[in-house]
């Protein structure tokens, strides 16, 4: 390897040592502006930061539960779908 491509090398290296060093700032700072927005009460639902809306459990008894757990393991649906 010749010098002027060692050169490069370390020169790119350190580019990507900033980049994560600013990756890591930035994580912090975000760190610190949800806890100041807890602290104070302000703090939003998760979901509402990330752009996901959360599923919750569709809601049914155990006796419905049971029962479809049954029709599934005994070999599918009455209309075929599982």
């Amino acid at each position: 390897m010749e010098l002027w491509e060692f050169n490069l090398c370390v020169g790119e290296f350190n580019a990507m040592q900033n980049d994560s060093i600013k990756l890591g700032t930035a994580q912090a700072w975000r760190t610190a502006n949800f806890t100041g927005a807890a602290v104070h009460g302000c703090l939003r639902d998760l979901s509402e930061y990330i752009g996901e809306n959360t599923k919750t459990a569709p809601k049914i008894s155990y006796e419905e539960f049971d029962r479809r757990l049954a029709e599934l393991e005994g070999g599918g649906s009455k209309n075929g779908n599982v």
